[in-house]
């Protein structure tokens, strides 16, 4: 892969990290209807196979995939099932969570120029 492309997705995978936790990406599964009662595989692990983990998921194959969730989760995963885990749910929840990404780091960004901006020196 592209150092540049790993670089810029190991960035990401660190916002990511850093502004939406564990429990808000299973809040963000449950509500686009990804995730629909418990199981094994967590919204979180879907983020870190097409984040973290797999740079090049499109031409990784599915058992290669498997064993990646396997060695770096701790989840067990047929090729099959992982296979329907790739569905468009789980698209809808891939966009919510980069729009809420991209939402907060703007809201930070703006609350940041604000606070720079509202200072006001008096003149003496």
């Amino acid at each position: 892969m592209n150092p540049i492309i790993s670089n810029e997705l190991n960035l990401f995978a660190q916002e990511l990290q850093y502004f939406l936790s564990p429990v808000v990406l299973q809040d963000i599964a449950k509500q686009v209807g990804f995730v629909q009662r418990s199981s094994k595989y967590q919204a979180n692990e879907l983020i870190a196979l097409c984040v973290c983990l797999s740079q090049e998921i499109a031409s990784t194959s599915l058992t290669q995939l498997c064993s990646q969730l396997e060695v770096s989760t701790g989840v067990l995963m047929s090729t099959e099932g992982l296979n329907q885990r790739f569905n468009p749910a789980a698209v809808v929840f891939l966009r919510e969570v980069f729009t809420s990404l991209l939402t907060q780091k703007t809201l930070f960004k703006s609350l940041t120029i604000k606070a720079q901006v509202g200072v006001v020196i008096p003149q003496a």
